[in-house]
C-alpha cells in the first residue's frame, strides 16, 4: 500500500494555522495582559480541556471518530472566526479567553489529524506506516515555516486579527481534506471490531472503554508521560514569555521571527537525524532525544540564566517536540489498535496532561501572588529545578513503556492485549 497524501497535507495545513493564529494570539496577549495573567491563563486552559475532552468523547459517541473529526475542525474554524472582531481591542478578558481557547482547540485538531493517518493505515505494513508518519514529520515542521513567514508577511498589518482569521480558513481546507480522505478510504457502517468492541452506526461503549483503559499499565504509562511532557513544556513557555513580557518583545514580527526559527531548527533535526535515529535505534531511542536535549539545555539555564539561554531552551524545546518526538510519539499508540486508540489519546493528551498542567499553573500563580516587589526582580531559578525534575521522570517513564512493549512493531507486541470492554 503506497503512502497516503491526505494526512501529509492535512497536517501542513494544520501547523500553518496554529502558527498564524499563535502569532496574532501572543501579541495581543502579551500586550495587552499583565504577567499574573499568565498563570491563570494556564490554569483556564487546563479547567476548559476537561469539559472539551468530555464533549470530544460525547462527539465521537454520537457521530463515529470520523464524523467527530470533521465537525471539530469545522466548529474550531467558526470559533476563531467570531473572536477576530474582539481581538486587539484592549480587553483583557478577551484576549485571555482566546488565549486558553486556541491551544484546547489545537490540542483536538492535531489528535484528530494524526490519528487520520493511524485510521486510514489501519491495515498497511508497517513501513508504510513509518514512512507516512516520517512524511507527515516534514509536513508539520515546512508548514510551520510556511506560516510563520506568512504570519511575518502580516506584520505591518494594524493587528493580529487577520492572522488569526486565516488560521480559521486553514482549518477548513483541513477539515476538505479530511473529508475527501474519509470518502476515498471508506469504512462499513457495521462493523464489527476485533477484542470484541462493537461499532454500530457510529456509536463506541466508550464509557466503558474509559474506564478498561486507564486499569491498563501502559495506557497508565501514557498517561503518565503525557503529563511529564506537559508541565516541562508549559514550565519552558512560561519561562519563555516570562522573559519576552519583562524585556518588551510582544510584537507579532518578534513571534512570527521565532516560531518561522522554531521549526526551520525542527526541520534541520527532522531531516538529518530523526529518521536515522527511528531506522538505526528505533522508537525507544528516538523518544529519548527530546528529554536529553531539554535536560542538556536546562543545565545551560541553570548556570547562566538569561534571555538567551531561556529563548534557546524554548527553541530547543518546540523544535525537537514538532520534530522527531511528535511523529515517534504518536506511534506509541499504535499498540493498542483502533478500537482503543481514540479515547487513549483523548485521555492521555485531552484530560490527564491538562490536569497535570493546571497543577503546574496553580503553583505558578500561588508563588507569583506572593511576590512584594516589582515584577521585574523576580526569579525563575526553581521553575528550572522543576524542568529538570520533570525530565527526569520523563525518562524514567519512556524505559518503563519500552518493557511493556513502546517503540516495537505491531508483531513483537501481539503479548499486549487490553481486556474487552
Amino acid at each position: 500500500m503506497r503512502i497516503s497524501i491526505s494526512p501529509i497535507l492535512a497536517v501542513a495545513l494544520a501547523m500553518m494555522a496554529l502558527v498564524s493564529t499563535k502569532t496574532g494570539r501572543d501579541s495581543a496577549f502579551l500586550t495587552e495582559s499583565r504577567l499574573e495573567d499568565l498563570p491563570l491563563a494556564y490554569l483556564l486552559i487546563a479547567v476548559v480541556s476537561i469539559p472539551a475532552s468530555m464533549l470530544h468523547i460525547e462527539a465521537m459517541r454520537r457521530w463515529g471518530t470520523r464524523g467527530a473529526r470533521v465537525r471539530l475542525l469545522v466548529f474550531i474554524a467558526g470559533i476563531f472566526a467570531a473572536f477576530v472582531p474582539f481581538l486587539d481591542r484592549g480587553n483583557r478578558a478577551t484576549n485571555t479567553i482566546f488565549f486558553v481557547i486556541v491551544p484546547v482547540a489545537f490540542a483536538a485538531v492535531f489528535a484528530s489529524v494524526w490519528l487520520l493517518a493511524a485510521d486510514l493505515l489501519e491495515k498497511s505494513a508497517p513501513p508504510v506506516r513509518q514512512r507516512t508518519y516520517a512524511w507527515m514529520g516534514l509536513a508539520s515542521m515546512l508548514g510551520g515555516i510556511a506560516g510563520g513567514l506568512y504570519a511575518k508577511a502580516f506584520t505591518a498589518s494594524p493587528s493580529g486579527r487577520f492572522l488569526v482569521l486565516n488560521g480559521a480558513v486553514f482549518l477548513l481546507i483541513v477539515a476538505a481534506i479530511v473529508i475527501r480522505a474519509h470518502r476515498r478510504y471508506p469504512v462499513e457502517r457495521n462493523q464489527v471490531i476485533h477484542n470484541g468492541i462493537r461499532v454500530q452506526g457510529g456509536e463506541l461503549s466508550l464509557i466503558t472503554k474509559g474506564f478498561t483503559l486507564v486499569r491498563n499499565p501502559y495506557v497508565l504509562g501514557l498517561i503518565g508521560l503525557g503529563s511529564a511532557i506537559a508541565v516541562c513544556g508549559l514550565l519552558v513557555e512560561f519561562q519563555f514569555y516570562a522573559y519576552s513580557k519583562l524585556s518588551g518583545h510582544t510584537s507579532p514580527d518578534f513571534f512570527a521571527n521565532f516560531y518561522t526559527l522554531l521549526n526551520v531548527a525542527g526541520l534541520a533535526v527532522q531531516l538529518f537525524a530523526g529518521s536515522w535515529l527511528l531506522s538505526r535505534f528505533g522508537a525507544g531511542a528516538a523518544l529519548m532525544v527530546l528529554p536529553v536535549g531539554l535536560l542538556g539545555g536546562a543545565t545551560m539555564v541553570a548556570l547562566n540564566a538569561s534571555l538567551l539561554s531561556r529563548s534557546t531552551l524554548r527553541l530547543l524545546e518546540g523544535s525537537l517536540k514538532s520534530s522527531t518526538h511528535r511523529f515517534v510519539w504518536e506511534q506509541t499508540y499504535l499498540p493498542l489498535g483502533s478500537q482503543h486508540r481514540d479515547m487513549a489519546k483523548a485521555l492521555v493528551e485531552g484530560l490527564f496532561a491538562r490536569m497535570a498542567e493546571g497543577l503546574a499553573a496553580v503553583a505558578i500563580f500561588v508563588w507569583l501572588a506572593a511576590i512584594a516587589g516589582p515584577m521585574s526582580d523576580i526569579s525563575l531559578s526553581w521553575i528550572t529545578v522543576a524542568i529538570i525534575v520533570c525530565l527526569v521522570v520523563w525518562i524514567y517513564l519512556i524505559v518503563y513503556l519500552l518493557g511493556k512493549g513502546c517503540g516495537q512493531s505491531r508483531e513483537t507486541v501481539e503479548r499486549f492485549r487490553l481486556p474487552d470492554a
